[in-house]
């Protein structure tokens, strides 16, 4: 989607083959796969003598990578593996299958489901005890969402707001110590908006100071859910982040709304105040405690999302004044994107629909683009409506 999903990093997925290891867990992107560690490395001269054979190893390395992130999810056994080789092997050779596609295919997504579940269940069950390890070390907080927060060194700058882009340094690692991404392997600090990430990075990275350094503990649900990152980080699994906040940084690449004086923003915001207090008075109306209205305009029948879902949606943006600023309806195409990587607005009031089901979001700035708003559409400190139809939940069970 245009605007609500703009604050997202997704590399094209055939560059990103193509390309050096990209950032993995604040930034929204899928993790790029570490170089492969064979039991035995193939002896020197062994058919890669000359700068071609070497070039289409490389080849072969990188489709290795991207097929690794894509059935991963089927946790397949050493001999699992060899029959989905054999596979591979008939169709680049051009043989005939030796099974029924049409009558197969349909079960590699139960299968697929099947084992995601049971892997990520097991993860989750390992996880545990370490997450209450973890909540014992010395000056650690555990807060609501589950986030275990430990500080390192305390930062003499300011602390980030969620509509912040932050500067950051950071290694990420399972459980188990196994490091899966690093800025600072990278050599190249990380800069993100903090309300596009997964929500165990928007929340923790806030109570740093520029400066300082924290451990930030995310149980699955905060980070890449049951779904995982394969063929890195496993479905459920406990990530353990260490970051330094670099700084606060402006966005760059971005147009500058003109700025208001001070008169101009206090009527905007007075106007905003009244708008928010009107919504909440509208038929139905629920406010939540984060200050967004949620109104419901069509009872679903279907399952509710939940924060680490992907979802399919039909929407339209407006401004208070009735100016449209998106829609999937005029691009004639749903939206579909992951739950934990959008607004805060949006990450809030979508799982409270069902499929089926349509409502209006009414989002205060400070839990949509804030103070920087997404010029030249959307104004700083805008106040948001969405007319949103929740179509379905990807990947989700039939009823």
């Amino acid at each position: 989607m245009n605007k609500i999903y703009a604050v997202l990093m997704i590399p094209m997925l055939a560059c990103a083959a193509l390309s050096e290891d990209a950032a993995v867990a604040p930034a929204v992107q899928p993790a790029a796969a570490p170089a492969a560690k064979p039991a035995k490395s193939a002896p020197k001269g062994a058919g890669l003598e000359t700068e071609d054979q070497k070039t289409l190893y490389t080849l072969g390395v990188f489709l290795g990578q991207r097929l690794g992130q894509q059935i991963g999810v089927f946790h397949l056994a050493p001999s699992e593996l060899k029959i989905v080789e054999g596979g591979f092997l008939d169709t680049l050779h051009g043989r005939q299958p030796k099974v029924d596609l049409a009558a197969y295919g349909p079960k590699l997504q139960e299968m697929a489901q099947k084992r995601a579940e049971a892997g990520s269940k097991k993860e989750k069950e390992v996880s545990q005890a370490f997450m209450d390890k973890m909540a014992k070390e010395k000056g650690a907080e555990k807060t609501a969402s589950g986030l275990i927060y430990i500080p390192v060194k305390e930062g003499s700058g300011a602390a980030p707001k969620i509509t912040d882009n932050v500067k950051v340094n950071y290694v990420g690692t399972l459980i188990n110590g196994k490091e899966f991404d690093s800025s600072i392997k990278r050599g190249t600090p990380a800069e993100f908006p903090l309300n596009g990430v997964i929500p165990c990075w928007t929340e923790g990275v806030q109570k740093m100071k520029v400066g300082g350094s924290a451990k930030i503990v995310c149980p699955s649900e905060l980070a890449y859910g049951d779904g995982g990152q394969p063929p890195t980080i496993p479905g459920g699994a406990t990530l353990i982040f260490d970051v330094e906040l670099l700084d606060i940084v402006k966005p760059t690449g971005e147009a500058e709304m003109p700025k208001k004086d001070e008169k101009a923003a206090k009527k905007e915001a007075k106007e905003a105040d009244k708008f928010l207090a009107k919504m909440a008075k509208e038929k139905g109306a629920e406010k939540s405690d984060s200050g967004m209205i949620f109104i419901s305009e069509k009872e679903g029948t279907g399952a509710s999302p939940k924060a680490t879902d992907t979802v399919k949606v039909n929407y339209a943006g407006t401004l208070v004044d009735g100016t449209e600023f998106d829609s999937s309806y005029k691009r004639g195409q749903p939206a579909t994107f992951p739950l934990n990587r959008v607004i805060p607005c949006w990450t809030e009031g979508v799982q409270k629909l069902k499929i089926g089901g349509k409502a209006k979001l009414v989002c205060p700035s400070n839990i949509a683009y804030g103070e920087r708003g997404a010029p030249p559409s959307i104004p700083g400190g805008a106040t948001l409506v969405f007319e949103v139809e929740l179509l379905d939940i990807v990947g989700a069970k039939a009823n």
